[in-house]
């Protein structure tokens, strides 16, 4: 019996050799592939294991104050190990956050402090946040003294607002990449005023400047801050005093020709920093090719 066990059993193993050379494959092959298929399996298992082990571990919901080795602190609400939801942030200068979060940046709404040179902590901005940058609708105060109001974009000054000056004078109008861009009025602290279109922080285009202390107004052009063209009329000029009829033959002819020519002046520069800018851009493209290739 045992004899007939033995020979059935050689003769499985002879089939089965039989089997792995009619497939061109070696018994050393077949080894190291069953052994392959095992360690693979056993390491997607502990990969996974490892991954519920770290799952677990992450912070979720409302914690106490986390320190962190790079000096800031954090006190609210977590999600994936993330930031997410109410919290306080304390810097390592020790400049204060507080508001929403998402996703480990300031989203939402919030307030920023900054130490003040007595120690204390000053209020800089309270309003909205996005991806960790002032966005939509919040008020600025610079340490000039300057108060802005209104609208943000990309932590800059963009769309509709109001910037109170230290000097007591005010603008009220648009803006755009921070600066005074496209319609507003600037009310100077003698209560002359200036209302028109803007371009970088400078008067552009066509506007219109009250001087109240001389009872009088210039409507005009002006180019960089300066007015190259225009009519001044009085407030409420005297009927009983009749200047004498002095002036040009073609007044509105002159006048529009002089438009026309600031306006060209304004395309021809215009032109010239978009050709600048071009410039600019092909020469950086140039070099970030250079060092593409040199890291090649």
């Amino acid at each position: 019996e045992r004899r007939r066990e033995t020979a059935m059993s050689y003769s499985d193993y002879d089939e089965d050799i039989e089997s792995v050379h009619s497939e061109g494959l070696t018994a050393s092959k077949v080894v190291e592939e069953s052994v392959s298929k095992e360690y693979k399996q056993k390491r997607s298992n502990f990969t996974a294991l490892w991954k519920t082990w770290e799952t677990k571990s992450l912070r979720h919901g409302a914690r106490h104050t986390i320190f962190n080795v790079d000096g800031t602190r954090y006190k609210g609400e977590w999600d994936s190990g993330k930031r997410h939801g109410h919290g306080i942030q304390i810097y390592k200068s020790g400049n204060k956050y507080e508001g929403d979060w998402q996703d480990n940046k300031r989203h939402g709404l919030g307030a920023y402090w900054v130490i003040s040179e007595d120690g204390r902590l000053r209020l800089q901005f309270k309003g909205q946040w996005e991806n960790d940058k002032r966005g939509g609708f919040g008020t600025l105060h610079f340490n000039t003294g300057d108060v802005y109001e209104g609208e943000w974009k990309d932590g800059k000054r963009e769309g509709a607002g109001k910037q109170y000056y230290a000097d007591g004078s005010m603008y009220d109008g648009e803006w755009k990449e921070g600066m005074r861009w496209g319609q507003g009025v600037f009310v100077q602290t003698n209560g002359n005023c200036y209302q028109g279109g803007w371009v970088r922080d400078m008067k552009e285009g066509q506007g219109t400047f009250f001087f109240y202390d001389k009872r009088q107004r210039l409507d005009g052009e002006w180019r960089e801050d300066v007015s190259k063209c225009g009519e001044i009329t009085d407030f409420d000029a005297d009927e009983d005093f009749v200047l004498p009829v002095i002036g040009l033959s073609k007044p509105s002819e002159v006048l529009m020709a002089a438009m026309e020519e600031v306006e060209k002046q304004r395309v021809e520069d215009e032109d010239r920093l978009g050709r600048t800018l071009m410039a600019v851009e092909r020469k950086e493209g140039l070099e970030d090719r250079e060092e593409e290739r040199e890291d090649y």
